[in-house]
């Protein structure tokens, strides 16, 4: 009897210490990816007010140039409210970047989680279209988020571009989302892609890299992303599933708890 008490104890010795060095291991990468999260706001606070130069002269040259175009010319006024809408979308993720480099305060508000889905989802069908994917919602239980809703829109519009573009046609892109013991909701984004290669594993949160072609990526998505994540006091994590593809995971607290500094 007094060797299966040890035994015993000797197996809790070990699990225990399995999970406080898991424990030890995720805290020690929570800080090296706080501390590569941190060369964004060097970055964006040296270049964001030089992108924003451009953008906003390509604003003024637009709106010049609408002025002397004739009523009748749709086709082009049709190109230059695009050429427009992209502008001002580059310059709200400069904004977004640089909001996150000054870790300034989330602006918090209650949203209901299935039709902020349905509006991320908007936000991506021109390249889901464009590549013959499907994006579906599959089951989400009706339920409000409270967060930063425009962040965290770009933190889901993200994902979802990660993973149609990692999509082959005719694939659907499927998210799910699922509240965890009353105090927490995950949100999931499922591909059926090539998945993440073993030795990318460690760098996908790393700022500026990027698996794309030239052109298609910053390597910045990712980073961003985890930092309005965990800004929210949540987490984010991408995992290989079982159709070949990646699991893209947020998991969020449902109260307002964040690492806002007073």
């Amino acid at each position: 009897e007094e060797l299966l008490q040890l035994e015993q104890s000797f197996k809790y010795l070990a699990k225990t210490l399995k999970a406080s060095e898991k424990q030890r291991d995720q805290a020690q990468s929570m800080m090296l990816q706080q501390a590569k999260l941190a060369s964004i706001g060097e970055m964006a606070a040296g270049i964001g007010h030089e992108i924003n130069n451009p953008l906003n002269n390509i604003l003024s040259y637009v709106k010049l140039i609408e002025r002397d175009l004739p009523e009748s010319d749709t086709q082009l006024r049709h190109d230059l409210e695009g050429l427009r809408d992209e502008a001002l979308r580059a310059g709200r993720i400069v904004k977004g970047v640089l909001n996150f480099a000054r870790q300034l305060p989330l602006e918090f508000s209650r949203f209901d989680l299935k039709q902020w889905l349905q509006d991320c989802i908007e936000l991506v069908a021109s390249e889901a279209r464009k590549r013959y994917v499907s994006v579906k919602i599959m089951r989400v239980p009706q339920m409000e988020l409270s967060g930063d809703r425009n962040q965290l829109q770009q933190v889901m519009v993200n994902l979802l571009m990660n993973a149609i573009q990692a999509s082959d046609p005719q694939d659907v892109v499927e998210i799910f989302a699922t509240r965890l013991d009353r105090k927490q909701v995950r949100i999931i984004v499922s591909d059926q892609g090539k998945g993440i290669d073993e030795k990318n594993r460690a760098k996908i949160f790393d700022p500026f890299f990027t698996t794309k072609a030239i052109g298609e990526g910053s390597g910045l998505g990712l980073s961003i992303s985890l930092g309005i994540v965990q800004y929210h006091n949540g987490l984010l994590t991408l995992e290989n599933n079982h159709k070949g593809g990646v699991d893209a995971i947020i998991t969020l607290p449902l109260d307002r708890a964040t690492n806002e500094k007073n």
